[in-house]
């Protein structure tokens, strides 16, 4: 019998490939066992630690919204596969308003196992929802001495028209969320004109340039004039609205006047994106 280690990681047998040992017997002449002859000794995997990752995805052009596969491997510091990765990466993107999160948009937390080999395809696992030139992060949510990977340059496009968003001063475009848009409604005061923002946009409020529909916009003022027909020239207007009656948060008239809306009607799919949030006139 003889113990023996192997200590080198180069040479004859790379990393990331898994190898067997065999014992060949040699008799009192000199004549060897034939190797086809002896069973499959131990299994043992050529492996390194994890110094860095690589993730592959499709980089379009794609439509927002559709399920794309995303492949995540662990590599050694030679950029071999480090399949004894045991590691748990997490997810994320940097984009400015990115709406996608674990487990929303983007796969959630995985802990990889020995099955994986230090490689791990998230099936359907990404879904973004905001157009635009996007980038996707992948790093070790434990170990900071693994270098995190992305992809960049991924070319998600708007859907077809769906619906008809409104925007007020103080609020900003959120594609992707429940209701598109973000930030507080400011205060207006009665008799002073402002603008809102009218856009038409896919089923994630990305704006859809090409699509130009005519509609009808409408205050619930009862004593200002509704702005009317509007054009949405480039998926997206500006209107001027003058409401004069007051409302919302104030002290007089007690009680207090209901809050004020703007709303659009005439295209789209309809719901509490296509009337404004609560104004308040003082």
């Amino acid at each position: 019998t003889k113990n023996w280690t192997y200590s080198s990681l180069s040479g004859f047998w790379p990393r990331g490939k898994w190898y067997f040992v065999r014992v060949r017997a040699r008799d009192r002449a000199g004549n060897l066992v034939s190797a086809n002859s002896l069973p499959v000794g131990t299994r043992f995997l050529v492996t390194a630690p994890a110094a860095a990752f690589r993730v592959d995805t499709p980089t379009g052009p794609y439509t927002a919204g559709t399920l794309q596969n995303m492949t995540v491997t662990a590599l050694d510091e030679l950029n071999n596969t480090s399949a004894g990765y045991l590691g748990t990466v997490r997810f994320s993107s940097l984009d400015s308003g990115a709406p996608e999160s674990p487990g929303n948009g983007l796969p959630q937390d995985y802990t990889f196992s020995g099955a994986d080999g230090g490689v791990h395809t998230f099936v359907g696992g990404l879904n973004l929802k905001k157009s635009g030139t996007r980038t996707v992060f992948v790093y070790d949510a434990g170990a900071t001495n693994i270098n995190n990977a992305s992809q960049p340059g991924i070319d998600v496009r708007p859907g077809p028209a769906d619906r008809v968003l409104v925007l007020l001063p103080g609020e900003n475009p959120a594609p992707g969320t429940a209701l598109g848009r973000s930030g507080a409604a400011t205060e207006q005061t009665a008799g002073v004109g402002f603008g809102a923002t009218v856009r038409v946009t896919d089923q994630f409020f990305n704006v859809v340039a090409a699509s130009q529909p005519v509609v009808n916009v409408a205050v619930d003022d009862p004593n200002a004039a509704s702005p009317g027909p509007l054009t949405l020239t480039g998926g997206e207007q500006a209107v001027s609205v003058n409401l004069v009656s007051k409302g919302g948060f104030v002290t007089v008239p007690s009680p207090a006047p209901p809050f004020r809306h703007v709303s659009v009607s005439g295209a789209g799919l309809a719901g509490a994106w296509n009337t404004s949030s609560d104004i308040t006139v003082v």
